[in-house]
């Protein structure tokens, strides 16, 4: 059998097993092997409980064995300490941490080898350890030990001791590097709020010159330097302080603050006023208040300061130019005689005085940017002119430019006044900033014209009869039994003359007419394709060396206007007879008539010269005569197709030409229609 000793501690686990199933087999036996049994099992537990005790007693010497190990390795400094302030041991940190073999230190108070100047703080950290359960941690400084003290923290437990005796396990840990890094910190906080309060103080001055831009006056670079050397002197806390500034280039500094007298100057500190590159003067302090020099912090400050003066010196220069600018051109355009507006980008008019009477005050009304109404304007004809359509509106909204457009303007006493506007666009390095208008009061014009046209209106009218009765005597003449054909023939060449003239003397009726607004029409339903026909045969004579022909597009439906009559055949005869003088001789004249949805167009055609595009553009002006007609001699006075364009838009019309240099120019107008019933 083998020997319990040997077994292990599953075997005796197993052993026991199988001796209780033994037993509770056997339970029948007799008392002596039950005794036998009782004692096999006692032993059998005895010695598993023994085998359990080794085991434990070695895992407790081995957790020792490390414990050990740990606390002589480790990079904390462990003492243990008796409750006389005595060491009683030490890992080797700890004789590191006190430059001392650790067989010296057995035994030695800890304040001696600590060499603590002040061994209170220890006292009452060791006293506060017996008597307390849980460790205690304090902040000690240790001797110098080297050259500088040295900041350990303590923490400390109290340890069980068989002998009955009171003691302390310490851990020590270096902390003069943190304490080196709070100090460093502390003094980096109170730098920054030096930093912080110095840079307010920069900023309160700068304000303070910002302020002085802002509000500054007429004298707004006098008022910039004035509160500049106020705000250096308190940011240094200087006894004096001057700035000299340079008025121009190619001259020296002058002084704009009392200097100190040189006397008087214990310590002094000078900055430049520097902006882009560019020297604007040289800003001084004197006599420091609270020290005897000035600190590199005071120059940095002051730099700060001067950098900021020399942005405000050419901010306040800038301004006082722009001021001066504003001021010489506000000068001269007051000194225009006409009246002129100038609009900024956002809406806001300035005028000169000759606009004056023209603003009327703000009324309920606004402009496109919200701003009240002062300029009240209408058409020739009397209707109202909305702000949009203003001519400066359109120049500073719509970038258009206008000229010689004709507006009445209401002035202060209610009156209108004729005048031409101009106005255009205003831009700076190619973007909008705004418009400018300018009027021009042509009342004197009007009534020279209206006069001009009073005249001529008399004086055609005064013509005609005079002309009416040298036109009664050659057709007596013309017609005389008596008369030779010498005379006969003088009388046909006077009787035409006459209708010439009278013919003239109509022109300028229907101009006075047309000018004047007084050319009146008396529409009636006419039927233009049974109308037209008739017409050109009364007409035909103006073309009389020129074959006339008359083209008709048949409409999808019959159709009629309403038309004068004889203002149509008058608007024909002049397209005819201007086609006969100016196209080739003997060509072929062609008139078309033809339907164009709600309007009927009428149009004549001839071969000859042609016209030029520019001309095209200026044949309906008054007495103009294109270049192909001022090489000939004709009758007439050039306003025929003047009149013709006056009559057609009298009717609600249009009248425009089209020609093609060297072969064919078509002259056409339209007229409203509408279905025959």
């Amino acid at each position: 059998m083998r020997r319990y000793d040997d077994m292990s501690r599953e075997e005796l686990v197993a052993e026991l097993e199988s001796v209780l199933a033994a037993r509770v087999l056997s339970a029948a036996g007799g008392a002596l092997e039950r005794a036998l049994d009782e004692l096999r099992l006692h032993e059998l537990e005895l010695e598993r409980q023994n085998r359990e005790l080794r085991e434990t007693q070695h895992a407790l010497e081995a957790a020792k064995n490390r414990y050990e190990d740990l606390y002589e390795s480790a990079p904390v400094a462990y003492c243990t300490i008796d409750e006389r302030g005595c060491i009683e041991g030490t890992n080797s940190r700890g004789a590191e941490l006190f430059r001392r073999p650790r067989a010296s230190l057995v035994g030695e108070p800890f304040i001696a080898v600590a060499r603590m100047k002040d061994s209170t703080p220890f006292w009452r950290h060791l006293r506060r350890c017996m008597e307390s359960l849980v460790p205690v941690v304090d902040e000690l400084v240790l001797g110098d030990l080297e050259t500088t003290p040295v900041s350990v923290r303590v923490t400390s437990a109290r340890m069980r001791s068989g002998d009955g005796g009171r003691r302390c396990r310490c851990a020590i840990v270096d902390i003069s590097d943190h304490k080196a890094l709070e100090r460093d910190l502390r003094r980096a906080h109170e730098a920054e709020r030096a930093l912080r309060s110095r840079l307010e103080a920069v900023r309160r001055a700068n304000m303070a010159v910002s302020e002085a831009i802002v509000q500054g006056g007429p004298l707004g670079r006098e008022d910039v330097l004035r509160v500049s050397v106020e705000q250096a002197r308190e940011l240094v806390d200087a006894e004096y302080a001057s700035v000299e500034v340079r008025e121009d280039p190619d001259r020296p500094l002058s002084s704009r603050a009392p200097a100190a007298p040189a006397a008087a100057i214990t310590s002094s500190l000078e900055v430049p006023l520097i902006y882009h590159g560019e020297s604007l003067g040289i800003l001084r302090v004197a006599n420091k208040r609270a020290a005897r020099d000035f600190s590199p912090e005071d120059r940095s400050a002051l730099e700060l300061l001067a950098a900021d003066m020399g942005i405000a010196i050419k901010t306040a220069s800038l301004k006082r130019l722009d001021a001066l600018r504003n001021a010489w051109l506000q000068d001269v355009i007051d000194q225009l005689p006409e009246p002129v507006l100038l609009a900024e980008k956002g809406g806001r008019i300035r005028s000169n005085r000759a606009a004056g009477p023209f603003l009327s005050a703000a009324g309920s009304e606004v402009d496109g940017f919200g701003n009240p109404i002062v300029l009240e304007a209408r058409t020739p004809e009397g209707a109202a002119v909305p702000w949009s359509e203003l001519p400066l509106a359109r120049a500073l909204v719509r970038g258009e430019s206008s000229a010689h457009l004709e507006l009445l303007l209401k002035d202060r006493s209610g009156a209108w006044v004729p005048m031409l506007a101009a106005a255009t666009p205003v831009r700076t390095g190619g973007q909008a900033a705004g418009a400018v208008a300018v009027f021009q009061d042509v009342s004197q014009l009007k009534e020279i014209e209206r006069l001009r046209e009073q005249w001529t209106s008399m004086v055609a009218h005064d013509l005609r009869q005079p002309l009416g009765s040298v036109l009664l005597a050659a057709s007596s003449l013309e017609r005389a039994p008596d008369g030779n054909a010498v005379r006969k023939k003088a009388a046909t060449r006077l009787r035409e003359a006459v209708r010439q003239l009278n013919r003239m003397v109509g022109d300028l009726l229907d101009v006075a007419r047309i000018e004047s607004d007084r050319l009146k029409v008396a529409p009636r339903e006419l039927a233009l394709a049974a109308f037209l026909p008739e017409l050109l045969e009364r007409a035909r004579h103006l073309a009389a060396d020129s074959p006339v022909s008359l083209e008709v597009v048949p409409p999808d439906d019959p159709f009629v206007t309403r038309a004068d009559g004889f203002r149509v055949e008058q608007v024909l005869g002049n397209l005819l007879e201007n086609a006969a003088r100016y196209g080739e001789p003997g060509g072929r004249i062609v008139v078309r008539l033809e339907r164009a949805r709600d309007e009927v167009i009428v149009s004549v055609t001839n071969h000859g010269p042609g016209l030029t595009l520019e001309e095209c553009h200026r044949v309906f002006d008054r007495s103009y005569r294109s270049t192909g007609a001022e090489g000939g001699i004709h009758w007439g006075l050039g306003l025929g197709l003047y009149i013709a364009r006056g009559i057609i838009r009298a009717h609600g019309g249009r009248i425009w030409v089209e020609s093609t240099p060297g072969r064919t120019t078509t002259f056409s107008f339209s007229l409203p229609v509408r279905r025959a019933a």
